[in-house]
């Protein structure tokens, strides 16, 4: 009886950082896809005898791995593969940091954190307490503050979603 092996591969981006490993167990490779172990288990490893689907970025995302093609051999491709350095790690995360993407996520958010505070001062204030004209100037006064507060986000995020469209 012959053995069956399954193949593992890992895929990269433009910059040769592991963005995903995985074996043909439960995926097909797609052009590109780089072959590093022919004779697998059914579960991943980045190396043979490691450990089974590790983990192949941080919690923020980041790619942990490089592909150093000139360290892979024919018969251990697998030797390709190298962690990152802390510096590398660090100035990926800075890049996603600033992409228009995660700006307009941050600015999204700064702007609900801004209404959560209104809300929150509106219930401090105990507006139950309050008669009508105090009320109507505290509520003119949290607008005039929230106002001026979002205003300037919500323009800094719709200038990076006209950048983007655009």
């Amino acid at each position: 009886m012959t053995e069956f092996y399954n193949k593992h591969y890992i895929r990269i981006d433009v910059d040769n950082n592991i963005t995903h490993g995985f074996s043909d167990a439960f995926e097909q490779p797609q052009p590109g896809d780089i072959l590093t172990n022919a004779q697998g288990g059914r579960h991943f490893r980045l190396f043979p005898g490691g450990e089974e689907n590790p983990q192949i970025r941080d919690e923020n995302g980041i790619p942990l791995y490089r592909w150093d093609e000139s360290q892979s051999t024919e018969d251990e491709p697998w030797r390709g593969i190298a962690e990152r350095t802390p510096e590398e790690i660090e100035a990926g995360r800075i890049a996603i940091e600033q992409s228009p993407t995660s700006q307009i996520a941050r600015l999204n958010a700064e702007i609900r954190a801004g209404l959560v505070d209104i809300v929150v001062q509106l219930y401090d204030a105990q507006c139950d307490k309050m008669t009508a004209p105090e009320l109507d100037q505290f509520m003119a006064a949290l607008a005039t503050v929230g106002q001026s507060k979002w205003r300037q986000k919500v323009e800094e995020r719709d200038r990076l979603l006209a950048r983007m469209e655009g």
